[in-house]
């Protein structure tokens, strides 16, 4: 259904609102409003029908509700004097008054996509494809997560049996490359055909991933949706694929028979097919899954008119690629319990695989994960991922794993971060293997404090090429488009993340990070105490609690959540404990958040000497330089700082600030971090009255940052009439808050 209004066309089945045929972003709340609204034209709508249908009925606030009406009046070029669209009427509700127009779809499409939709359950059903012109199964939801052990055999090869024709070029199609290899989905894991059928899916993404050209879906990707009962449309939508390879593995007399296919996402053709039998006696099955997956990606290479000569893979023996696929699943699944696992069958693998690159680069990634995710002590990662890193360098320094995890460690390594020479390397992994995932995925990150979001938001895409249902990658991707002020789309993407994720705690933390500096703070906090739940250790969800409480004015409570004590010293900090603030600051006296710790207290010299020394500092007055979202805070101090010691860049950094509220009116903030960037930024100017009134406006929003009114640049403020009553009015809301998450897991206090 479409409804059309005005120069707006409404798609409620596309989730799409378009002016003039141009689509609109619009947040996924706001949307939802106008979904209603909309559809309910000419009728009045209560506030507790759109809380019911906007929020599923969860316990919000009026002024929630008017904020999402303002937006959408905003949207559609309404506001609250015309009214032209949208009528509040008092103590009622609201009702959409403009002229609508009903569209439905075309009827013989629904017929077709219907006829289409059932094919493929049938497909997916039965195993059958009736497309295609050999008699072989087709399985439309692909793969199965868990990873097989492989036969446990050794020595010689026994090559598989070749049963049908290799393409030759006049059956070339266009040239599209962006594709996705699948294995076949069974429901026993351990199975023979399930581990066969596994290995050659991965042994086929390895070798595919070699060619030039083409973008080829990562496993993580790949594997991840293979575990869903999806269609082969929704995969489509998914992985954005023009091209799937799909394998089926049945076991008949003592042969394992492997039916290959490549098939054309436009159309459901089937491009290309072939059967390989597989003796289950033969000596060496390993070489074997190799052999197949070679065959196949030569011919799929064939197809897609790249260029596959030739493939060199490094041959390990089948006990040390079972050891290797059970870590990677163990990994994958990211856990604390499960990265020490999968850290031990990695060093497994290396001690009988010395020269296994890939080995010692989940080692690394192991290392990382456990780290970021899961709690490890940095004292422990950080040495071991330096020592895994100079073993890879002197196994292959020019290999992308080797470079790749060399530009990770840059940022931790002790020295000085370069962030040319961390894009340089990445840039180099990528040339050596443009489908080289994690490379495109760290590559992206790097650019998270340049000052360079339209590079960083490209980076982003482009690592979604290669792994397109990445959790980490969506992550970066929606946090980029919140610095960048794009909050719809930070929203879309995080809650897409969530959708083909659900059981991803990076995904989860992701939305609550957006959420917790939108104007849904306790919704955030749901997500997060879900993910403690689920992996206590979780770094990122402690420190967003952390965040979460300090904004609250709960210090002693966020001083338990924080995950390193540079945060413990900036509540302690916030809550007036020296003893405390000495405590957690003799680990790392020149850090930048010790530093920040000083000038919480009072004491701006040392912050003052590291802004003038630290070589990033230059970076800020560049031209092209611009401040992200929640840098604001940042540079604010950072002004106030540079002023107290009369220093001339305060004005130029003044400037920067200047340009990015450029043309800035009440209407447009939106987020917590505008709202105090804006107040601070009327403050450095003198304007308190400016100052206070966005500050009023963020109390309407209720917003709440009880600990930003109180670091000293903030605390000019607290002279100007109304403030006491302001500070009182948010204050208040925190209170409620305060004690209704009082209550600190039990495993934080056990840390302390």
């Amino acid at each position: 259904m479409i409804f059309e209004f005005d120069t707006y066309q409404l798609d409620i089945q596309r989730a799409v609102l378009r002016n003039n045929g141009v689509r609109v972003k619009v947040e996924p709340q706001v949307l939802s409003l106008l979904e209603l609204l909309v559809s309910r034209h000419g009728e009045m709508v209560s506030r507790d029908d759109i809380v019911e249908y906007v929020w599923q009925g969860r316990n919000i606030s009026q002024s929630a509700v008017d904020s999402r009406i303002r937006s959408a009046r905003k949207v559609i070029g309404d506001d609250g004097k015309r009214q032209k669209f949208i009528k509040t009427y008092t103590h009622q509700g609201f009702k959409f008054v403009g002229a609508v127009e009903t569209m439905e779809v075309c009827p013989l499409l629904v017929e077709k996509n219907e006829d289409k939709a059932d094919d493929n359950v049938e497909a997916a059903k039965y195993g059958l494809h009736n497309k295609s012109l050999i008699a072989i199964l087709f399985i439309g939801a692909v793969s199965v997560f868990l990873i097989g052990y492989h036969f446990n055999q050794t020595t010689s090869v026994n090559p598989p049996k070749v049963v049908s024709n290799d393409v030759t070029d006049s059956e070339r199609p266009i040239n599209r490359r962006s594709i996705a290899v699948f294995p076949a989905k069974f429901e026993d894991p351990t199975l023979d055909t399930t581990k066969f059928s596994v290995g050659v899916a991965e042994e086929t993404i390895s070798f595919l991933g070699a060619v030039q050209g083409m973008n080829v879906v990562s496993r993580q990707a790949s594997f991840s949706l293979g575990r869903k009962d999806l269609s082969s449309s929704e995969l489509i939508e998914a992985l954005q694929i023009d091209y799937r390879v799909e394998n089926i593995c049945e076991l008949h007399d003592g042969v394992l028979s492997v039916s290959v296919q490549l098939i054309e996402s436009e159309n459901e053709n089937v491009l290309w097919a072939k059967r390989y039998d597989v003796p289950v006696l033969t000596t060496d099955i390993r070489q074997a899954q190799i052999n197949v997956a070679k065959n196949v990606s030569l011919n799929v290479a064939n197809v897609m008119g790249a260029s596959a000569s030739s493939f060199s893979p490094t041959i390990i023996s089948a006990e040390s690629y079972a050891r290797f696929s059970e870590g990677q699943e163990l990994l994958e699944k990211g856990s604390k319990k499960d990265i020490e696992q999968a850290i031990k069958l990695f060093r497994d693998v290396i001690a009988n695989e010395p020269e296994y690159m890939p080995g010692y680069a989940r080692l690394f990634d192991s290392y990382w994960a456990g780290w970021i995710y899961a709690g490890f002590s940095i004292d422990v990662s950080v040495p071991e991922m330096k020592k895994i890193v100079r073993q890879m360098k002197v196994l292959g320094p020019n290999t992308p794993e080797a470079l790749t995890a060399e530009g990770m460690l840059l940022p931790v390594d002790g020295e000085d971060y370069n962030f040319e020479q961390a894009v340089s390397l990445f840039d180099r992994a990528i040339a050596a293997n443009p489908n080289y995932a994690l490379a495109y995925k760290e590559r992206a990150y790097a650019f998270i404090d340049s000052g360079l979001p339209e590079a960083e938001i490209a980076a982003y895409e482009d690592a979604l090429k290669i792994d397109p249902v990445s959790p980490e990658i969506m992550a970066g991707l929606s946090w980029a488009h919140f610095q960048s002020n794009d909050i719809a789309s930070a929203n879309t993407i995080a809650n897409r993340n969530v959708r083909w994720n659900p059981d991803s705690v990076i995904a989860k933390t992701a939305l609550a990070r957006i959420l917790l500096y939108s104007m849904d703070m306790e919704q955030a906090v749901i997500l997060l105490n879900d993910v403690l739940a689920e992996q206590p250790g979780s770094y990122s969800a402690k420190y967003n609690l952390f965040q979460f409480h300090k904004r609250l004015g709960n210090y002693k409570i966020a001083l338990q959540y924080a995950p390193i004590d540079t945060l413990r010293a900036y509540a302690a900090a916030l809550d007036g404990d020296e003893a405390l603030i000495k405590r957690y600051t003799a680990t790392l006296p020149e850090y930048y958040a010790t530093l920040q710790v000083h000038y919480v207290m009072g004491e701006s010299e040392p912050l003052y000497n590291y802004i003038k020394k630290r070589q990033t500092t230059t970076n800020l007055y560049q031209d092209d330089y611009k401040i992200a979202l929640t840098d604001l805070i940042r540079v604010i101090v950072e002004v106030d700082v540079l002023r107290k010691h009369n220093d001339p860049l305060a004005e130029k950094t003044l400037d920067k600030l200047i340009t990015f509220f450029e043309g800035y009116k009440d209407t447009d903030y939106q987020v917590s971090p505008e709202y105090i960037g804006g107040i601070g930024f009327h403050i450095l100017q003198g304007d308190m009255d400016g100052a206070m009134s966005l500050l009023k406006q963020a109390n309407d929003e209720e917003l709440i940052f009880i600990d930003i009114l109180k670091t000293p640049v903030f605390l000019a403020l607290k002279d100007h009439p109304e403030y006491t009553k302001e500070y009182q009015r948010m204050d208040a809301r925190a209170k409620i808050l305060r004690a209704r998450y009082s209550d600190v897991p039990d495993f934080l206090l056990d840390e302390e």
